[in-house]
């Protein structure tokens, strides 16, 4: 009994990225679906290295390249890691994370970091307009 618990619980965990995916597909979709808003820029009125990624990435996986770039950069290649990690943690049937997926996430963060840094400067230091207009 204990043992068919654990394997559900594992083949629940594993379906957890599909889950997302799918959630983002329909939030491009659907822009009306509920999702999270950025508490960084709401307190500081500056967006953080995330921001606009949800939806950059919600229009990568609809087909919708050159809007997904027009709000980050990351929306195409996020996208393509996330079903990447979908399709491994189905073929494995648990919830798939190895050294190479942590090594994409801290490479992918210090990217982000990195654009971030010159969106802010550009936006707040030069007067260019680098974040979308909300």
């Amino acid at each position: 009994m204990g043992h068919s618990l654990i394997k559900f619980s594992r083949y629940k965990l594993s379906s957890l990225p599909i889950l997302v995916v799918s959630y983002l597909y329909l939030k491009g979709r659907w822009s009306w679906l509920p999702g999270l808003s950025c508490p960084v820029r709401h307190l500081t009125g500056i967006p953080c290295p995330g921001c606009f990624l949800t939806r950059s990435v919600s229009l990568a996986l609809n087909g919708q390249l050159s809007d997904s770039l027009d709000l980050h950069v990351l929306g195409p290649p996020t996208a393509v890691g996330l079903v990447a990690w979908s399709i491994a943690s189905l073929r494995y049937k648990r919830f798939y994370w190895s050294k190479s997926c942590q090594m994409i996430l801290v490479m992918s963060a210090i990217l982000a970091l990195m654009i971030w840094t010159v969106r802010v400067i550009f936006q707040f230091g030069l007067g260019i307009q680098a974040f979308p207009i909300t």
